[in-house]
């Protein structure tokens, strides 16, 4: 009874979140068999992950290659499981790098010692449909991760992390669909935090909410313009509050 009282975009953000939950329990309850994940491992997942860095001098079709790797990279970790993001030898933490890559530009997991203004370690730009692309995904990545991977802290600059990479790199993005696809699945990622985590986290969301870019938009722009009013955030921020 009480489902039917809720409004329409309430019932649909509950019914996304206990679909993600089931699918990652399903996982879990029945994995894949260990030869058929090195196999993955060994032949079709290092040539997955390159796609991140496709570089055919073509920005349209790097840019094309790019949001299939995007598109396709939480049905690849689910199919990995989290393991395969947390491994140890940094080599082989394919994953994750293709997350970075993909989200940050960052083309390489550096280590703490690195030199955070070495050329080779400045982030690239990221195209724009894939930034887009992934801010509607990257709730589903953090479900199947889970929370002690979401609230990890990372490892400096150029090893940030999920939480790092979605406040700068996703909520503060410059793009307005970018920010209107994490809000609009914010109430499936903020369920992923535990009470003190998701306490510490709103104070940045109030931030950027009452900011410039969302609802104090109409204070500095012209109101002779409805594109700029940004009418789409602010109505998925109604929502989600």
């Amino acid at each position: 009874r009480l489902l039917r009282l809720l409004p329409p975009f309430l019932v649909l953000s509950r019914s996304d979140q206990a679909t993600l939950r089931a699918i990652v329990a399903h996982r879990e309850m029945h994995p894949p068999h260990p030869e058929d994940l090195v196999a993955v491992r060994t032949h079709l997942l290092p040539p997955f992950v390159a796609l991140a860095e496709y570089d055919s001098s073509d920005e349209n079709l790097d840019a094309e290659m790019r949001v299939y790797c995007a598109y396709s990279l939480p049905g690849v970790i689910l199919l990995m499981g989290k393991e395969s993001w947390t491994t140890m030898d940094d080599e082989e933490q394919l994953l994750r790098k293709c997350f970075l890559s993909l989200s940050t530009g960052m083309t390489a997991l550096a280590t703490p010692a690195d030199d955070v203004s070495s050329p080779s370690l400045e982030p690239a730009p990221v195209p724009l449909p894939v930034k887009r692309c992934l801010a509607s995904s990257f709730h589903t990545i953090c479900c199947i991760l889970g929370q002690d991977i979401l609230t990890a802290p990372g490892d400096g600059p150029l090893r940030p992390g999920l939480l790092h990479v979605f406040e700068h790199y996703f909520l503060r993005d410059p793009d307005d669909t970018v920010r209107l696809n994490v809000m609009r699945t914010l109430p499936s990622l903020l369920s992923l935090l535990d009470p003190a985590s998701r306490s510490k986290f709103l104070p940045t969301l109030h931030s950027i909410v009452v900011g410039d870019a969302v609802l104090g938009a109409p204070v500095r722009r012209s109101a002779t313009n409805p594109h700029l009013l940004n009418w789409r955030q602010r109505d998925a921020v109604s929502q989600i509050l």
